[in-house]
């Protein structure tokens, strides 16, 4: 029987969240929990939508990744994070353990790493296990293939849209295996790494229709119109550092248990504490906890 493994992008599900709640939103002490409202509700709403049968959450760490060693300028136009969303990290990890949803992280490595790594070793491992990747990044759509498909929210969670291999085709113009190409030549304003100086969107989708790859490109500058041809030339360096930084990993040293992410809640009153301590009874009413026993389970499905 196939499974559906739901891999969220946690960390950018916690910005949406943060965006889309007031920042009044506080609990009895007086710390902004609007953010971690917003997480859990958006959450609950995929779940219900997608009905997955398997969940896990994948986050960013505070530590520098590797991409920034790769290039000093790696998401350096970013402002920091508001000290108001940041004290709300340890809270939704708090949230995350008590809903007994695996929570996975790598230091040195950002979460698109991890959901990279896991769906890699899903499609590795079985041709019939189907991954649903709820993210906002579009570079995830590199991972797309005929087993992983993206979930793009709009409008919180009330809208989402579903990316297929059709979908980045008609979206870009490319295949999802050509995503890292794409982005060495275009390069991404909103990680701050160049890509080509000169070569835009419609210009890489038709090199790549070519050529196929970016190192196949540059085996063939003779090939190439002359001034499409210099710019190649006197972009090399950015696009080659773009074309590294841009490639999602899907090799680190993490472990993922299909048992562990059945979605199984196994101390429903440790979930019910925490979300009175943070204030939301509406949420403990929602998920039927008024009357929840440490020995009992349920499902979050």
């Amino acid at each position: 029987m196939s499974r559906t493994l739901l891999l969220v992008d946690g960390s950018a599900l916690i910005h949406r969240a943060y965006h889309a709640m007031p920042t009044s939103m506080t609990n009895k002490s007086g710390q902004p929990t609007g953010a971690v409202y917003g997480f859990v509700k958006m959450l609950m709403r995929a779940v219900a939508d997608i009905q997955p049968t398997h969940i896990v959450i994948a986050l960013d760490r505070p530590e520098p990744t590797f991409r920034k060693g790769l290039y000093i300028g790696y998401q350096a136009n970013r402002p920091p994070a508001d000290d108001s969303l940041k004290t709300q990290y340890s809270l939704v990890r708090d949230l995350i353990q008590a809903m007994d949803i695996p929570l996975v992280d790598k230091a040195g490595y950002e979460a698109d790493d991890v959901i990279g790594t896991i769906a890699h070793q899903v499609v590795q491992n079985s041709s019939d296990d189907q991954v649903l990747i709820i993210t906002g990044d579009k570079d995830l759509m590199q991972l797309v293939n005929t087993q992983v498909n993206l979930v793009l929210p709009k409008k919180g969670m009330a809208e989402v849209k579903k990316v297929d291999t059709a979908g980045v085709q008609q979206k870009l113009h490319i295949r999802p295996d050509q995503v890292v190409d794409y982005k060495g030549l275009i390069g991404d304003s909103s990680d701050n790494y160049p890509g080509v100086h000169g070569i835009g969107p419609k210009t890489a989708a038709k090199l790549l229709a070519q050529f196929d790859s970016y190192p196949a490109i540059y085996q063939h500058l003779d090939d190439i119109d002359e001034k499409v041809r210099t710019k190649l030339i006197n972009g090399q360096d950015g696009g080659d550092i773009s074309y590294q930084l841009a490639r999602i990993r899907t090799d680190l040293d993490v472990t993922f248990d299909w048992d562990h992410a059945k979605g199984i809640i196994r101390n429903p009153a440790k979930l019910a504490a925490v979300l009175s301590d943070y204030g939301f009874s509406s949420i403990v009413r929602q998920f039927d906890l008024e009357h929840a026993t440490p020995d009992e389970q349920m499902s979050l499905f």
